[in-house]
């Protein structure tokens, strides 16, 4: 039940994907400074954060709504596996740089680090946390496949990121997914703090999906 709210993103993710891989091979070769592959990183990065923002908002009334009461705590592990989303979005992006410059090898080697990683992790995490652990593990393994191939890619493309912006913005998509635990009783100053997180979000990230449009 839990991993249904995290489809909403990999839907939005898939669609974009099918144009920027097109668009990432046509640009590569006429691109080489990296400005449009920079544009279209942060943009993507500064839409998933907002969308993953809003949905840790409204997580908890969503899931009384339309989830049986005896599912409703499996909003406990939706967070983690947005995380998980969202660094597979970005390690999936990262990827299809890999098709533009045909160093497609680098696909396979990244991906089998992250299948190390995460089954290590697994292993650690869930005698300990659970099923939570499983989660946690995810997030972290497609974390270090991303993590990986922003290095290596860097070899073809030279990529400016936002790094100030992404910070925080995990910082906070962080904060928001905690404050669902220590106030999980008290609704008011919950959904305060949940909004006002979200609006920062939108503030800081807005301004990149701006631009990647004027791009366009």
């Amino acid at each position: 039940m839990a991993t249904k709210i995290p489809t909403i993103i990999n839907v939005f993710y898939t669609v974009f994907a099918q144009a920027w891989q097109i668009s990432a091979v046509e640009e590569y070769e006429n691109d080489r400074d990296g400005d449009f592959f920079s544009t279209i990183f942060n943009a993507n990065v500064g839409l998933s954060v907002i969308l993953i923002g809003g949905i840790l908002v409204v997580l908890k009334p969503v899931m009384s709504i339309f989830v049986a009461s005896s599912y409703f705590l499996a909003w406990q592990i939706v967070p983690s596996l947005l995380f998980a989303s969202f660094f597979s979005n970005l390690s999936s992006f990262l990827g299809t740089i890999y098709l533009a410059t045909k160093k497609t090898g680098g696909i396979m080697k990244t991906t089998v680090y992250g299948m190390i990683v995460n089954i290590l992790l697994n292993c650690t995490l869930v005698p300990i946390f659970g099923l939570q652990g499983a989660g946690i593990g995810a997030a972290l393994g497609f974390a270090f496949i991303a993590g990986v191939r922003l290095i290596d890619v860097r070899k073809f493309v030279k990529l400016n990121i936002a790094w100030v912006n992404l910070e925080i913005s995990i910082g906070l998509m962080i904060l928001m997914s905690l404050i669902q635990f220590v106030f999980n009783n008290h609704g008011i100053i919950q959904y305060t703090l949940l909004a006002i997180f979200e609006l920062i979000l939108i503030i800081i990230n807005v301004n990149y999906l701006i631009k990647s449009r004027q791009r366009n």
